[in-house]
């Protein structure tokens, strides 16, 4: 049976994914030991901080066209819908940039961290950077070029690695870590792109009627799940600006550190799962008005993934984070213990949430982000008031949330099967 669970195409596709995407990761956790010595916790505080923002910015940077692009039968209409994404991500960068540039001074008293202050002009570069990968990304993934999307992530990961080591070097703190996010987006940008430039019969069919077609029939995106993509990220990236406020920018870092373990492969790897998953499940569902049987397979093997991994952190994180990072970072593995169980159901539960796209129930994502988002908001509100302590606050929002990514599983479940 375990040798059926992994012969299909599906697992092929995954696997070509997973072969980048684990090169990718391991050059990040190998040089991880030594960033944590050329950085200090108030620096990857300050690029969590940074992070944040452009993340919530980014993901409402194509009006969430994008998760269309794998949708037309016809490449044509894909194309049309790429190009909509990749005209809403360049208005916003604009916007976003005049902003910057017309309210810079109370800007800089709000967010009151001279550090991240020196770096608020590279925001609209990040979000534009960010929207054109994700158009990039769908395109691929429509294509099944899942060795050009694998590449991209190994050259997104080899060019954060170099600069943040050498800016890290040259002891340019903060600034080191952010610089690596910008250039190594870019480079992957660049891989991404090749796919696309191929088709240039294809490009040269785009017209402004086709974008004005796409937009209005694919307006469910931006109505529901826009919203609902926005309330997730902000409540995805709210402790970010939490932990600064009730406890310090340090404390952000050491945060930033467990994220960088455990969120950020998780992420990754997810996306691989999930992005094949959109594909095929929406292929099952064109063909036979379901998608249970990607849906059920998929789930195994991430819960398969998943298990040993996430267990040995939650028995021996502090021990292990101690050792390989040295001791300035022991709160990093007191905390990567408390979370792991509820990064591992999030790990299970993100790929299968675009079973609401697949059905186009994006309707269901705005009801599930808004509780997402009331659920933390309330959280942390309670931690701030009652001023609860580091270690029990997140004992709290691990278990809290660890139950509502197995809801959300069952939810996602019954969607996958169709029943009217």
């Amino acid at each position: 049976m375990t040798k059926k669970l992994f012969i299909s195409d599906f697992n092929r596709n995954v696997l070509t994914l997973l072969t980048g995407t684990t090169i990718a990761q391991a050059i990040p956790i190998a040089i991880s030991p030594i960033l944590t010595r050329l950085y200090s916790p108030q620096d990857f505080g300050v690029l969590a901080l940074f992070v944040a923002i452009t993340t919530i910015l980014a993901s409402v940077a194509n009006g969430r066209y994008e998760l269309a692009i794998v949708l037309p039968k016809t490449d044509k209409e894909a194309l049309s819908i790429m190009i909509l994404s990749l005209i809403i991500s360049t208005t916003l960068s604009l916007v976003l940039l005049i902003s910057i540039f017309v309210f810079y001074n109370p800007i800089v008293s709000l967010i009151n961290n001279e550090e991240l202050a020196k770096w608020l002009y590279f925001i609209p570069i990040v979000v534009f950077l960010a929207g054109l990968y994700n158009s990039l990304n769908y395109y691929n993934t429509r294509k099944k070029a899942y060795s050009n999307i694998a590449k991209a992530t190994v050259i997104r990961s080899v060019g954060l690695s170099v600069v943040q080591i050498s800016l890290g070097l040259l002891k340019k703190g903060a600034g080191g870590l952010i610089t690596g996010q910008v250039i190594s987006q870019a480079l992957a940008n660049g891989r991404l792109a090749i796919t696309v430039v191929k088709d240039k019969n294809l490009l040269k069919t785009a017209n402004k009627t086709s974008v004005l077609s796409v937009a209005k029939r694919y307006n469910n995106f931006p109505k529901f799940s826009l919203p609902a993509v926005l309330m997730n990220t902000l409540a995805s990236n709210i402790l970010n600006f939490f932990l600064p406020i009730m406890f310090s920018v340090a404390t952000l870092g050491q945060y930033a550190l467990v994220n960088r373990i455990l969120g950020a492969p998780s992420s990754i790897i997810g996306n691989s799962f999930g992005q094949v998953f959109l594909q095929q499940a929406t292929s099952e569902r064109l063909a036979t008005g379901k998608a249970i049987k990607t849906f059920t397979s998929t789930l195994k093997k991430l819960f398969i993934l998943a298990i040993i991994p996430f267990t040995v952190l939650f028995f021996f994180g502090e021990d292990i984070i101690v050792f390989v990072f040295g001791s300035e970072w022991i709160m990093a593995g007191q905390l990567i213990s408390i979370l792991a169980p509820y990064f591992f159901v999030r790990f299970i539960s993100s790929p299968l949430s675009t079973t609401t796209s697949v059905f186009e129930k994006n309707q269901y994502a705005l009801v599930i982000q808004s509780t997402y988002l009331i659920l933390i908001i309330i959280i942390c509100l309670i931690g701030g008031i009652l001023k609860i302590k580091l270690t029990l606050f997140l004992t709290f929002f691990s278990g809290i949330f660890s139950a509502f990514y197995l809801i959300l599983i069952m939810i996602f479940y019954r969607i996958s099967k169709n029943d009217r």
